[in-house]
């Protein structure tokens, strides 16, 4: 059985798709946030930009956690002070 990265167009097609999706979602988030009238500074600590920041950072942090647990080489990188 093939893996699905020997077919480049696929795996690029689906890469470009899957990126493109979520910079969409992020770019839709944003422009909800700035047109809402729900404080008076649009951007404030209680907005959809606000949580989506906490989450990427979240993700990120975890990612690189993982990535030290699981490569012992590239632990001095991932987890750097």
């Amino acid at each position: 059985m093939k893996k699905l990265y020997e077919y480049p167009v696929i795996f690029n097609g689906i890469r470009i798709v899957s990126y493109s999706s979520i910079l969409v979602g992020i770019w839709y988030l944003m422009l909800q946030d700035s047109v809402s009238d729900k404080s008076v500074t649009k951007f404030g600590e209680d907005s959809w930009t606000e949580y989506l920041q906490q989450t990427l950072a979240l993700l990120t942090a975890s990612m690189f956690f993982g990535l030290a647990y699981l490569d012992e080489k590239v632990r001095g990188f991932a987890i750097a002070p």
